[in-house]
């Protein structure tokens, strides 16, 4: 249609067309229109929310460009389209951001992490058997060095004893 002007019927057709576009873009914003901002983005989450600040901002900017365009201005040599193309960055990078949400993150596998950690602690702790049976032997040490009347040495051989024989198990192992 550059260059040459619509006749009445073309014209006409144009109008009603423009019409039936702002009645459904009322449509589409009267659920937004009806309560506050403030009261409606506290029920969202933060992806949900910028992606409609981008959405108000594109369709504020799109009405703006189609103003210019019924003014008869070429709105592609105008500072709207640049700002068209920033919102449409912006909407690119959140949906980046919300694709990236999106994606699963890893999960701990609690089977295998008890038996990793069962495992370790099992090759900590010595047997129950050798710590029962270095205790039985601490006993008669400790009773046999008693009788001699040294006290502090028994406790002290004793412990190193207990200590050594724990070692020397777990070396065989």
């Amino acid at each position: 249609m550059a260059g040459k002007q619509p006749n009445d019927t073309e014209a006409d057709a144009l109008m009603s067309n423009l019409e039936d576009g702002i009645g459904s873009l009322e449509d589409m914003l009267k659920p937004f229109l009806q309560r506050p901002y403030d009261q409606m983005i506290d029920e969202m989450d933060a992806v949900t929310v910028a992606k409609m600040n981008v959405m108000f901002a594109y369709a504020l900017n799109s009405l703006y460009f189609a103003f210019l365009r019924t003014r008869g201005q070429n709105p592609n040599e105008h500072p709207v389209k640049k700002e068209l193309d920033r919102i449409k960055e912006y909407y690119q990078k959140v949906k980046d951001t919300s694709e990236k949400n999106s994606v699963p993150q890893m999960k701990l596998n609690v089977d295998a992490a008890n038996r990793f950690i069962n495992s370790a602690l099992k090759e900590t702790q010595p047997n129950r058997e050798e710590v029962t049976e270095s205790v039985k032997e601490n006993k008669k040490e400790k009773v046999s060095t008693e009788s001699k009347g040294n006290k502090k040495k028994s406790k002290s051989v004793s412990q190193k004893e207990t200590l050594e024989s724990s070692n020397k198990k777990k070396q065989k192992k």
